[in-house]
Parts: C-alpha cells; sequence; structure tokens
C-alpha cells in the first residue's frame, strides 16, 4: 500500500479551478485597460468596437495561458499598473462635444 500523497495548494482542484478563472479575466481586465486610452483617442463610432476586440483578445490570451502560474502574476501586476496609469492620467471615456 502506498503512503497517503498531500496535494499541494497548486494540485488541489478547487484552487486549479480558482487560477485557471483568474488568468481568464485578468487577461480581459489587462486587454480592456490596453484598449481604453486607444478607444478614446479615435472618433465614437469605432470606439466600442476597439473596445470589445481589446477584451476579446485578452480573454483569449487568458484563456491560451489559463495553466500558467506566471501568466496569473503577470497580469495581475500589469493590471495594478495600468490601472494606477489610467487613474494618474486623467483620461476621459466620455464623449467630449467638438
Amino acid at each position: 500500500m502506498s503512503p497517503p500523497t498531500i496535494l499541494s495548494p497548486d494540485e488541489s482542484a478547487p484552487f486549479q479551478r480558482f487560477r485557471e478563472l483568474s488568468c481568464i479575466l485578468l487577461g480581459g481586465l489587462v486587454g480592456a485597460l490596453i484598449g481604453t486610452p486607444v478607444a478614446a483617442a479615435v472618433q465614437p463610432p469605432a470606439s466600442p468596437l476597439i473596445l470589445i476586440a481589446a477584451l476579446a483578445l485578452g480573454v483569449a490570451v487568458g484563456y491560451r495561458r489559463r495553466r500558467s502560474p506566471g501568466f496569473f502574476y503577470f497580469a495581475l501586476l500589469a493590471v495594478c499598473i495600468l490601472a494606477g496609469l489610467l487613474a494618474m492620467s486623467g483620461i476621459s471615456t466620455s464623449p467630449q462635444a467638438p
């Protein structure tokens, strides 16, 4: 009879599922945060399309890297940095009158 195995947090099913979903959501958030200044710089009819495309690409990258612990920490750091930069820059996403 083999000795019982102790699962580390990386091997437990709930933690792994949490990390996979977090990678997907963080990837989408990074994509949206990158697309926000780009969408704010173009004309209003195209700006929602750019924001949706950036979000979709971020989700796709997060899905592809969902099992990578390195991507999880990289995306978490990127979200913190990009959110801070956007907060400090004062970019307005509301449409402005010409």
